[in-house]
Formats: C-alpha cells, structure tokens, sequence
C-alpha cells in the first residue's frame, strides 16, 4: 500500500504516534510518507527522529490563518495527484478539516481527532463553531479513527457512521520491564507533572497539588510553556521548579526517576505521557476524566485537588499499597503497545485500500496497477 499520513502540527504526541505508525508500515513493506506543516514547533532535525524509509514531505502550513489553511490545501491536493496514495490517515482538527474537504476524493480517509477540538473551546460561541466544523468532517471522511471509546463516543454524536478505536500504543510497553522498582519506591521520592503549560493541564490547579505535596517529596514539571508564557509563570510564581523544553531522551530520563506522574487534565484523548509512566513504573496520579478512567481505572483518580493530594501522599506513606497499585497500573499497560497499534492501524488501512480497489475494479475504471489513480 501507499500510505500518506498527514497532520499540521508535527510535534509532541501525535508526532510520536505518526512516526511509530509510519515506520512500523514501512518495515512490513508499505510506502508511507508524512506530510506535515512547518510550525514553530516542528523539530528542526527531523530527519534524524524518522526512519529512512520513510517520506518526509513539508506543508506551507505555517499559521493558522485562513490564508495558511488554503496554501496548505493546494499543496496537500498537488501531492495526493503526484503521489497517489492508496490510504489518507488525518491526524488532529486541522489536517482533519482541510484533508476532508480538499483530498476526500483522492481515496479513503481516516481522521483521527487526537482529543476533539471543541473539548477545549474557551466560549460556547467557539465550542459550537469547532463542533460544527468536526461535524463536517465526520460526515466526510471514510472513517473515524478514534484512539479511546470516550472519542469513538463523541464521533458517533457527531453523526460519523464507521468508527474504529485503535488506542495509542508506545514501543517501551513491548519492551520486557523490569521488577527492580516494584521492590521498593526512588528515593528521595518524586512527584512531576509533564507535559505543555497549557490550560488543558490547568497549571494553576496543577500546581497547588504539587506545591501541597512537596513537604514529602521533590516536585517540579517536566516541560514548558505553551502560546501563554505566563501560565508557566505562574507555575514557577507557586514555587514549583519548571524545567523548560527539554529532549526527548532527557524529558524521559527524569520521568523515569519520579515516584508518581500527576496528570491533571481537564480534558484528554490517550494521552502519552501517561502511557510512558506506565511503561516507567511511574504511578499515576489523574484528574477524574473519562480518558483516564480507561486507562487507569477508578482507584488512581481524584475529583478534586483535595482528593488528589491525599491520594499522592497515601502512595508516598504507603508502601504496601504503592506497590498493589503499581501491580495493577502494569497489568493495564500490557493492552497498549505499539506492535498492537501498528497492527490495527494496518488491518484498517488495508480494508479500506482492498474496498477501494474492489470498487474500483467494479466500475471498470482502473487498472490494477495503481487502483488509486483513477
């Protein structure tokens, strides 16, 4: 198959998700290619982060103005014609809502929304506007991807009628963990947040749960700011030590010295960093969401900050129950691989691809050289 991954922002989780789809298509023989915009964030040596055998294809997606969306749309139609890609997978509202209206009919799409857009609209006025604009790319796409039940149920509110979960998956799961940090807890104990300082990860509430734990343990955030630079001030104003953006490796290397992950989310899809906990025996901590009740269970949630600071220092004081937990936490991560989610995400692709061909060949409008150049 010719696979043709697209998304605007190349950066943080769906990067790490459409790098880890791609290179596993290639290693079992498919053409993939990733198209993606050339944002602030975009990594400027991404050539050395994805496999070789993959093509890396930049977009004049620069912005989100209406202008940079069109420029974008013209290139990503210029490119399904010179490319002819038996499968379109959009990842996130942007590439979602320009590939839906300007590539449909170059063959199957997949959307995937990576956490609906309207989810975090500040007014009602925008969250009906972004509600409206993912409706219409429900209702033109092929399929939904969604990557939690929780965005498979809203895509089905949203009136999208072929809607596949395939959960997120990360190649440190797959890998065998090791048992020494059942045995006993870091010391001096951890406590970290990760992640953007963005209002979905409400830094302010954040924050005043780490700020109430640190008589007990080291606390800080792993990351740094967003678009607004004074929520990470503000952070940083409550005392709690901020370690601006770091690499990969690095981000990685100090969660994997914390005791607990505090994943204090307004509103998620599956979210990575709580899959890469899992993969650390790092427990976590989360907000009362439904994303997090699929993938922690009832027992590592709190509803309130009040909650969640007595949860963090019961896992601090308690070894015993620390440890059931974490026994728990890992029978859970076994579900979300990356092998399962490359697997899955093939087996989609390829119904769509041979549905296309069988259509196709139907019509008696193509050969079957290359049925995705009709």
């Amino acid at each position: 198959m010719r696979i043709l991954e697209v998304t605007e922002s190349f950066a943080t989780g769906t990067m790490e998700v459409v790098r880890t789809v791609a290179e596993g298509a290639t290693r079992e023989g498919h053409r993939v290619a990733i198209a993606y915009g050339e944002r602030p964030e975009t990594p400027s040596r991404l050539r050395q982060q994805v496999g070789a055998d993959v093509d890396l294809i930049p977009l004049p997606w620069t912005g989100r103005s209406v202008a940079a969306q069109l420029r974008a749309a013209r290139e990503l139609r210029r490119l399904c014609r010179r490319w002819a890609p038996d499968v379109i997978h959009l990842h996130s509202s942007f590439a979602g809502f320009v590939g839906s209206l300007g590539v449909a009919s170059f063959g199957p799409t997949i959307y995937t929304p990576h956490c609906y857009s309207f989810l975090g609209a500040g007014s009602k006025a925008r969250r009906a506007l972004y509600r409206l604009a993912e409706r219409v790319i429900a209702l033109r796409v092929t399929v939904v991807g969604a990557v939690s039940d929780h965005e498979a149920r809203l895509a089905t509110s949203l009136g999208a009628s072929n809607v596949q979960v395939i959960p997120n998956g990360i190649p440190e799961i797959d890998r065998p963990a090791s048992s020494t940090r059942l045995s006993r807890a870091p010391s001096p104990p951890k406590v970290v947040a990760a992640g953007r300082i963005v209002p979905q990860r409400r830094p302010a509430s954040t924050a005043r749960i780490l700020r109430s734990v640190a008589p007990f343990a080291d606390v800080c955030w792993i990351g740094g700011p967003g678009p607004d630079p004074r929520l990470a001030q503000s952070v940083e104003d409550l005392g709690i030590p901020v370690t601006g953006w770091v690499s990969r490796e690095e981000a990685v290397r100090r969660l994997s010295e914390a005791t607990v992950l505090l994943n204090w989310s307004a509103w998620d899809s599956h979210p990575l960093s709580v899959l890469e906990a899992m993969a650390l025996d790092v427990l976590v901590v989360g907000s009362d969401i439904e994303a997090h009740r699929e993938l922690l269970g009832a027992n590592q949630l709190a509803a309130t900050e009040e909650e969640a600071v007595r949860l963090v220092c019961g896992i601090l004081d308690d070894e015993t129950e620390r440890r059931m937990m974490l026994e728990d936490q890992r029978r859970r991560a076994a579900r979300f691989g990356s092998t399962r989610m490359v697997r899955d995400w093939l087996r989609v692709y390829r119904a769509l691809s041979d549905r296309a061909t069988r259509r196709l060949i139907d019509g008696g409008r193509v050969s079957l050289a290359h049925p995705s150049r009709a």
